[in-house]
């Protein structure tokens, strides 16, 4: 780590308002993983400030080259003198959302390399229009993620194989919560008159009109005990000598009801491990609670932190299951008290479906709880993936890049396909940081299929498109087709790692399309990113068989112009194309955008426009 290796010089944009801020610069690995989100906004950069950067690495030889980039995007640099970083663009930190960390790479005289980079610093924001897409676009991730993301299951409470549930998430987990408050509440009549029971034989001393049939054991009882014998002026009973002899008191079997059995201690056992489920649950939400809560006070030139707009989505949520969830806990605490009055027998904790048995299986009340059982077991203990997935996305360019993968999936759905799978697959040749990644665990690797046309489409998110050497990874059929970089002297064909691309296989034919997220305005996107990703993505990279195609570019961008009331809409790089000769491959911006909650069906047909005649 370098300690006070350099300082942040902003300025407001238009305004005359200064901020310079100090920070440490640290090797890449060195980074901490797991960062505390409780960062003061006196420690943020702000959006649409201007900024330039003043190094003090002064125990290091003289850098000759320096590379700057901000949450993996590159920063043009203008001028680089006397340690003092000027750029092109000096609104660095405007196309990012959550957290910002900047990357520096420096080769020295000696052409020594050296990767360093800053902590993740939070980016500040005034409220606008382009906050409240944001918002939406959390809440599409985190609303879609389980149905793409995370393969719909959760972790199975249960050791043995139940197979697969449905859709779960907390929301699923408190309706069976409820289900289950309900039949217990139901049933409790029927279990406290009609219970199962066993029959235990048991003797005790009584009166002899009492006894109903004589026993081996009877008789030896009236023997061992003759005062009980009472004399009997009749001719029955008990003759001795010349007179006969009744029992006063003798032995007498009867049948008791023994409510200590396996069923019933399965039915309180399970209402006990709910109890104890629940109560840890409530725990673990307020623990995600705390880890959500960032300080919202504004500074005094009206910025809060952009990590709130993304981290309250989450957090409103569990708060709402925090109090349903209390709710419940409390009705279910109530209700095991009333049945240990019922049953007063020790329980078994129930971890597991336990096994069935006739009673669970044929009387109507075990029935109903042994299914409910069944049902919870199968649903799996809740692990916060989705609200988990929030916070990677905090500090980088993955918000954008998320919600229009999720988009993707939506539209090949409404275009009658079915997804048959979905996969993380590791593909090779990467540069080690490339590897590194937050959503490792997501799957980048989906497949479709249309049951009436018969095509199979795929969408690959963040793919490498491999050199001649090790092309068709995870069969891609595109393949980077020389080594000259527009930013880099090296000699090497690098892979090329496009957000996306979506292969779209017949019979005798297969079409690509390369697509990128940029979270930046449509002007931005066609002068400072287009130009380079039409060079990589159009004439850079080639079909692997002659079948195959190139179908173009899109570059979708997702914010709107602060000033501009314009919809979303597709915008042709060819702008001066011929009306009735069609340039192919195509290459074409795509705003997509949330600003207004009505924006799903508009998307879908802009999608359709698109890519509606290939698929």
């Amino acid at each position: 780590m370098f300690s006070d290796a350099l300082t942040l010089i902003g300025k407001s944009y238009g305004l005359d308002t200064e901020q310079s801020l100090t920070l440490p610069l640290y090797e890449w690995n060195e980074t901490e993983k797991d960062l505390q989100y409780r960062h003061d906004t006196l420690l943020g950069v702000y959006a649409d400030y201007c900024y330039s950067v003043e190094l003090h690495l002064n125990n290091l030889p003289p850098i000759q080259k320096i590379s700057v980039s901000v949450n993996g995007y590159v920063c043009d640099i203008k001028n680089f003198r006397d340690g003092i970083i000027e750029f092109h663009e000096s609104r660095i930190f405007l196309d990012s959302f959550g957290f910002a960390q900047v990357d520096f790479e420096f080769e020295t005289e000696n052409s020594e390399k050296l990767n360093c980079n800053t902590t993740y610093l939070p980016v500040l924001v005034i409220d606008s229009i382009n906050n409240e897409s944001v918002q939406r676009m959390v809440k599409t991730i985190y609303e879609k993620s389980p149905y793409y993301l995370f393969n719909n299951q959760q972790r199975s409470q249960d050791n043995r194989t139940l197979g697969k549930s449905p859709i779960q998430d907390l929301n699923g987990q408190i309706e069976v919560l409820g289900k289950i408050v309900t039949s217990y509440k139901e049933n409790f009549r029927y279990f406290k008159t009609n219970a199962a029971f066993s029959l235990n034989r048991i003797e005790n001393i009584k009166s002899y009109e009492k006894v109903k049939d004589i026993s081996l054991r009877t008789l030896q009882y009236i023997a061992q005990h003759p005062e009980q014998l009472q004399k009997n002026f009749n001719s029955t009973g008990i003759r001795v000598g010349r007179a006969n002899y009744f029992p006063q008191k003798a032995l007498v079997a009867e049948n008791e009801n023994n409510y200590d059995i396996y069923e019933n201690k399965i039915i309180i056992g399970f209402l006990f491990s709910v109890y104890q489920t629940v109560t840890v649950l409530c725990k673990s939400i307020q623990e995600q609670i705390i880890q959500y809560t960032l300080p919202s006070t504004a500074t005094a030139n009206g910025y809060t932190s952009s990590a709130i707009v993304i981290l309250d989505i989450g957090k409103e949520r569990l708060k709402k299951s925090q109090k349903k969830l209390q709710e419940l806990r409390t009705q279910i605490e109530n209700l095991y008290n009333c049945y240990r009055q019922i049953f007063p027998i020790e329980p078994i904790l129930v971890q597991s479906v336990p096994m069935p048995s006739p009673i669970f299986r044929e009387i109507k009340a075990y029935h109903i709880i042994y299914n409910l059982m069944i049902e919870w077991f199968m649903y799996g203990s809740y692990n916060f993936e989705r609200e988990n997935i929030l916070l990677p996305l905090l500090r980088s360019h993955k918000i954008y890049e998320m919600y229009v993968l999720i988009q993707l999936c939506d539209f090949v759905i409404q275009e009658s396909y079915i997804m048959e799978e979905s996969k993380h697959f590791p593909y090779s040749n990467l540069d080690e940081k490339k590897c590194t990644q937050d959503l490792s665990i997501v799957p980048n690797t989906f497949y479709f299929v249309n049951k009436l046309s018969k095509k199979h489409l795929t969408i690959y998110y963040e793919p490498a498109i491999q050199g001649a050497s090790h092309k068709g990874e995870n069969n891609i059929g595109l393949y980077r087709n020389n080594s000259v970089s527009i930013r880099s002297t090296r000699t090497t064909a690098r892979p090329y790692l496009p957000d996306y691309v979506i292969k779209v296989q017949s019979d005798d034919s297969e079409i690509y399309f390369i697509l990128d997220a940029k979270f930046s305005r449509k002007n931005t996107v066609r002068t400072r990113y287009f130009p380079e990703l039409a060079y990589k993505y159009l004439f850079s990279v080639s079909t692997i068989n002659m079948q195959g195609q190139n179908g173009g570019l899109i570059v979708l961008n997702g914010k709107a112009s602060a000033d501009s009331e314009e919809s979303d809409d597709i915008f042709n790089f060819y702008d001066h194309e011929l009306d009735d000769n069609p340039i192919s491959p195509m290459a074409k911006i795509f705003t997509l955008t949330e600003r207004t909650e009505e924006a799903k069906e508009q998307h879908l047909r802009l999608f359709h426009s698109l890519l509606g005649k290939y698929i």
